[in-house]
């Protein structure tokens, strides 16, 4: 068994939050881990076909079989991810993505790579150096490596933006999309899952001991008040998002803002729709 449809991304734009909504609904299956990144990542590329095929080995009668891999639209880091689904998915295949305004997007992507540990370097001096941040929130040049086989009838582009204010309205669009029955209503939809501004980063001493064979252990038996007692020691928390000066943004508008711009307005949005491009 092999996916029918796939979330691309973008980073950091609500796709964790949108692949457990729609694994909700009974007529639809999202691997776990939702997040496989076959074909990005070449350690898992090099695992074969059988291990991907492996993730769906649970489907039953569902109709819509899917994963979400935002490694899928970093071309840059990733650049073979494009030609690896049309070889084995091909041109069947149904993409959503789902994008947030770059200022957004790139802000939060920092946030999430300082805390893991991924960069040492300042929100400022990432964004001017590491062109990264950049590829990742240019979303018609990632989009366009899909669209080189992919009819546009079968590409989904979603605005976090939207899926913020009315989630439900946004899932219902995505069920008719993928075929499957658009009226299901979750008991609760909460498009603020995994949204989270305020994160525990490892310190040095805590990320040596995590690759020790000791670590679960130690976890596992340790009391709890001794565990927050330490925290302070072992974790350092990244307490607000960095801001941006000038410089920052008129680097982004110089990059983004035409590409940006082109995409709106290709998806049924005014130009202006995000703020500061």
């Amino acid at each position: 068994m092999l996916p029918n449809f796939i979330v691309i991304g973008a980073m950091k734009s609500g796709t964790t939050n949108l692949c457990h909504q729609l694994s909700l609904h009974p007529d639809i299956f999202v691997s776990d881990p939702k997040e496989p990144c076959f074909f990005s990542n070449d350690d898992r590329w090099q695992k074969g076909l059988p291990w991907y095929e492996s993730l769906f080995e649970a489907v039953t009668n569902e109709q819509a079989v899917g994963e979400g891999s935002v490694n899928y639209t970093k071309l840059m880091e990733f650049p073979k991810s494009a030609e690896r689904i049309r070889g084995v998915l091909g041109e069947k295949l149904k993409i959503i993505y789902i994008v947030r305004n770059p200022f957004d997007q790139i802000r939060s992507k920092w946030m999430h790579m300082r805390v893991a540990g991924m960069t040492a370097k300042d929100f400022h001096q990432s964004v001017l150096e590491d062109a990264h941040f950049i590829d990742s929130a240019d979303y018609q040049l990632q989009l366009e490596q899909y669209r080189r086989f992919i009819p546009d009838r079968q590409i989904k582009v979603l605005f976090f933006e939207d899926y913020m204010q009315d989630p439900a309205e946004v899932l219902r669009d995505c069920f008719a999309f993928l075929g499957v029955d658009e009226d299901f209503e979750h008991l609760q939809v909460d498009a603020n899952k995994n949204q989270h501004e305020n994160r525990w980063g490892d310190t040095p001493v805590l990320a040596i001991l995590k690759r020790s064979s000791l670590y679960g252990g130690l976890k596992k038996f340790l009391p709890t008040v001794l565990i927050a007692k330490l925290r302070p020691l072992l974790q350092w928390r990244l307490e607000n998002k960095p801001e941006y000066d000038e410089t920052m943004r008129q680097h982004i508008r110089n990059e983004l803002g035409k590409s940006s711009s082109e995409f709106l307005v290709r998806y049924g949005k005014p130009e202006e729709f995000w703020e500061g491009l």
